[in-house]
């Protein structure tokens, strides 16, 4: 505004300047008639000075002022300050004008709202990917990354500080430096840390889109998904051996029979008894394989009822009665009286306790020691309000390695707990854990190598 306050001073001057010239042009022939002009100049300046003087204040309030006003205004929207209105009162140019303002200043308010939420949105999204989302700018500093961009870069042992770096990863700064270069998108896998990503990285343009202001890159941790198919694999080639193992002895031995190899009835019977085992072993295999379909898809439904804990141990243990008679296994079940009901569907917790159990024996019958020990607990834990139903053996135990993976399916930690008998699927505990969380609790392993293993479940308390 001193620009314009100049302009209008000047025009002020002139404008007196060229009234003083008039006023002496008057006075000069006014003298040549009267020597009493002089007296009449003095009261001509006076009129002069005041009228140029309401003429420069009465310009200062009509055009200056409302044009300060309105540069403040815009000034401010160059600040992202919307919040302030021309008020005007009268209705002119510069009412027109400052309408005008009013109405622009509201539209990019509301457009910095958006923005703003849209920023905030996009941020949350980016936030939340598991994706490792990074953007590299020509001076190789990093303006944006994602939390999982952030892992990997400390994978990577790069700051994302924003300044430029250096010393990058050989196979990084070579990617980098050929998107720059080709401006074409680039994908390869590559291993972090024992971490494989498979990683694309995109040139991002300026507005012209022919220069390139930066590389984009997108990082997937396959991590899970190679050890999801690792065990997959692991799983189909354990079904294969497992099928294949009692098909084999059915054929065998309804041959045998077919064939009169049998002489005696008792021959006869001891081949039909085997190879009711083997189907009933695959059963086993088949039934473990339907209860996972049920629980990937969502299809497990309870029938809750109560009953006493006495009662439910005992219908699970009786099916193994006899083996645990036979094989010698010291077999203490240890009920609180104080636990007087379940409140549980007794099918499907009879099969998490029936898998726990089975578990149980089949690893003390290869422990190797002399002693084989199985207690059944049931009490209730009153620091977290849970009944604890919990299975404990003296076997070989699970390397800790392994204990962070034992409820995920597939997974079978037989390197440490044997592999002399039939073990399963790896299933199994997955299905106890799906089980146990449909009842609103809670499932956990402890183990000691060389000493034995837990398995505790604890449940909310019947109301009784």
């Amino acid at each position: 505004m001193k620009k314009f306050d100049e302009i209008v001073f000047r025009i002020w001057i002139v404008n007196l300047i060229i009234f003083i010239c008039s006023v002496l042009l008057v006075y000069t022939l006014f003298y040549q008639s009267t020597l009493k002009g002089w007296y009449l100049v003095v009261p001509v300046i006076v009129m002069i000075i005041v009228y140029y003087g309401s003429f420069y204040i009465v310009l200062h309030q009509w055009l200056t002022k409302p044009i300060t006003e309105l540069t403040n205004i815009a000034y401010r929207f160059s600040q992202n300050d919307f919040e302030n209105n021309y008020d005007f009162d009268s209705v002119d140019e510069f009412s027109q004008l400052g309408l005008a303002m009013n109405k622009l200043g509201k539209s990019l308010l509301i457009t910095r709202i958006a923005n703003h939420d849209k920023q905030e949105v996009l941020g949350h999204i980016l936030e939340s990917l598991q994706t490792a989302v990074i953007l590299f700018s020509t001076e190789y500093s990093i303006p944006i990354s994602n939390t999982a961009g952030d892992v990997l870069l400390e994978r990577w042992q790069i700051s994302s500080s924003g300044e430029s770096i250096h010393g990058l990863p050989m196979d990084l700064d070579e990617k980098l430096k050929k998107v720059f270069e080709t401006q074409e998108t680039l994908q390869y896998s590559i291993s972090v840390n024992e971490h494989p990503y498979v990683i694309s990285m995109l040139p991002m343009y300026h507005e012209n889109q022919v220069t390139v202001r930066g590389v984009l890159m997108i990082a997937h941790d396959v991590t899970e998904q190679e050890n999801l198919d690792k065990m997959r694999s692991i799983f189909i080639s354990n079904v294969s051996h497992d099928l294949r193992t009692p098909l084999t002895m059915i054929k065998g031995y309804s041959e045998a029979i077919m064939d009169d190899l049998a002489e005696t009835r008792e021959e006869k019977n001891e081949m039909a008894a085997i190879i009711n085992d083997e189907v009933s072993e695959m059963m086993r295999i088949v039934n473990s394989l339907i209860e996972l379909s049920k629980v990937q898809g969502g299809m497990l439904e309870l029938n809750r009822s109560e009953i006493t804990p006495e009662d439910f141990v005992e219908h699970v243990v009786k099916r193994f009665r006899r083996l645990i008679e036979d094989e010698g296994i010291q077999l203490t079940i240890d009920i609180d009286p104080k636990v007087k009901m379940l409140n549980i569907d007794e099918d499907k917790m009879h099969q998490v306790v029936f898998n726990l159990l089975d578990n149980a024996i089949r690893y003390v019958l290869v422990n190797g020691k002399e002693t084989k020990e199985i207690t059944i607990s049931v009490y209730d834990d009153i620091l977290i309000n849970k009944t604890v139903i919990k299975i404990t053996d003296n076997a070989k135990g699970i390397v800790k390695e392994d204990l962070p993976f034992v409820f995920e399916r597939f997974y079978k930690a037989d390197k440490v707990r044997g592999r002399e008998k039939k073990i399963g699927l790896g299933i199994g505990l997955s299905i106890v854990k799906s089980v146990v969380e449909q009842h609103d609790g809670q499932v956990a392993v402890e183990s000691v190598e060389g000493e034995g293993t837990s398995f505790i479940i604890k449940l909310p308390k019947a109301i009784i």
